[in-house]
């Protein structure tokens, strides 16, 4: 019986972050199911520090606040807000990961239009708060990892234009912001590969446990309906020996 289960049961190949058709719905259904929670607590946390960072904006680019407070206040954080309520209907399901990867793309191009509409000393600081939506997006938000990385590489292009063509960031600043930027992209990607085949190898073993308990209780079925026909044998080979004895 266990031998016929394992023989039955799912496989995840290295590399590759898919089951099958079939099991690939039953699996997305439980990351919902799993991630919905960590989704939400993400973009309270994203809504937060994206207006309180608005707090440094009045000390690093007091010229052009009204500028960047308009990108935090009247684009990033109303979107955010949209987005969460959105998580508590039922039409948010289907549209999750493309709707996710769309807010995180926002929350990092929102940090890379900072970074074009501050003077050079200015935009060089808030390059930093790009390490922080790389990790965000790959382990808090709970992106699966392709759309996760679909959206890092559109921040990171991004970046690049500005920083290059339209800041003209001195050669030595700009390898260092990219060194430590593509560094946490990578590390960012090892933490989403290993986040989501970590959750997809936990739904294979609730799947293995579930398809052998079902085996388990027909095979106990079966069981019964056989020491139920054995006794009824039994009664009735008794009760024609007591008749053969009246």
């Amino acid at each position: 019986m266990a031998d016929a289960t394992v023989e039955r049961r799912p496989r995840l190949s290295l590399g590759r972050l898919r089951f099958s058709d079939d099991t690939e719905a039953s699996f997305s259904d439980y990351y919902f199911e799993q991630s919905l929670p960590f989704t939400r607590l993400a973009i309270v946390l994203a809504i937060l520090l994206y207006a309180l960072f608005g707090i440094l904006d009045l000390f690093i680019v007091p010229d052009v606040v009204s500028q960047i407070w308009l990108i935090r206040y009247a684009i990033f954080c109303p979107a955010a807000l949209l987005v969460l309520r959105l998580t508590f209907t039922r039409w948010f399901k289907p549209i999750i990961q493309p709707t996710l990867s769309a807010l995180a793309v926002l929350c990092g191009l929102g940090i890379v239009a900072m970074i074009a509409i501050a003077d050079a000393s200015g935009g060089f600081l808030y390059y930093a708060g790009l390490l922080l939506v790389i990790p965000w997006l790959y382990s808090v938000l709970r992106l699966r990892f392709w759309y996760a990385t679909a959206a890092a590489v559109m921040i990171v292009a991004g970046y690049e234009v500005v920083a290059i063509w339209l800041k003209q960031t001195p050669l030595e600043i700009l390898l260092n912001n990219n060194f430590f930027f593509l560094s946490s992209t990578i590390i960012g990607m090892v933490a989403g590969y290993t986040i989501e085949r970590g959750i997809r190898t936990d739904f294979l073993q609730r799947h293995l446990i579930e398809a052998q308990r079902e085996e388990l209780a027909a095979h106990n079925v079966h069981l019964d309906s056989a020491l139920q026909r054995t006794l009824d044998e039994v009664r009735r080979q008794a009760a024609e020996i007591q008749a053969s004895r009246t």
